[in-house]
């Protein structure tokens, strides 16, 4: 059936879908659907995606809700990653996302600038990236917060560390829901920082989560 209301049938704006294994955070390695939507509200000057939202770059597509649907349904995998952009600008299709898969694990990555107007469960994790001056954004307040979270920053100098340490304290984030990764945007770069990242993951005790999609270029 499709997703409609009063006859108007619902879309969204995609960059892409694909199957690859998630390249970050706590489940990384584990086989994922991804749906990145287009469309974000900030504008990181290192960002990977700028296809999603920068101005002449952005290659993103109105898609219907049940087109975008059909093609989760045919994949037997049952791990869904909703991406970006940023997806928070999306909440009426997680939601719909989630009626019509009842049974699967749903991931959201988000700069956690958004609130969540989402039922408890519709969501069974949040990655929240939070973005460091070092991306060219103002510091802003954190208006995501759920049990279901872990923290990801990208890390470009070790002089990073402080303001994570800040954003940790006014937070009273849990460290250990807290995963840092290199900025870049090839293998050497992302080798060169890990090699000063991975000992200050273990001095702090934070997770290093690595980015497979970059190292390897999975895709």
């Amino acid at each position: 059936m499709s997703v409609q209301t009063a006859n108007v049938v619902k879309t969204i704006e995609i960059a892409e879908i694909f199957e690859t294994i998630q390249g970050e955070g706590k489940w990384v390695g584990t086989p994922a659907f991804f749906i990145r939507t287009g469309t974000c509200n900030l504008q990181c000057s290192w960002c990977d995606t700028p296809y999603t939202w920068k101005a002449g770059e952005t290659t993103y597509e109105k898609r219907t809700y049940e087109e975008v649907f059909e093609q989760v349904e045919k994949s037997p995998i049952q791990h869904i990653v909703v991406t970006g952009g940023e997806p928070m600008l999306h909440q009426e299709f997680i939601r719909a996302l989630r009626k019509r898969n009842p049974h699967r694990f749903i991931e959201v990555e988000t700069n956690g600038t958004i609130p969540t107007t989402l039922p408890q469960g519709t969501v069974n994790q949040f990655n929240i990236s939070p973005k460091l001056s070092n991306s060219g954004n103002s510091w802003y307040k954190l208006n995501l917060r759920v049990d279901t979270c872990i923290f990801k920053f990208v890390v470009q100098s070790p002089d990073d560390i402080n303001e994570i340490e800040k954003f940790i304290e006014e937070n009273k984030i849990d460290r250990t829901k807290i995963f840092l990764m290199p900025e870049g945007t090839t293998r050497d770069i992302l080798l060169s920082r890990a090699k000063w990242l991975i000992p200050l993951c273990r001095e702090r005790k934070f997770h290093y989560s690595p980015r497979l999609h970059i190292m390897k270029n999975i895709r």
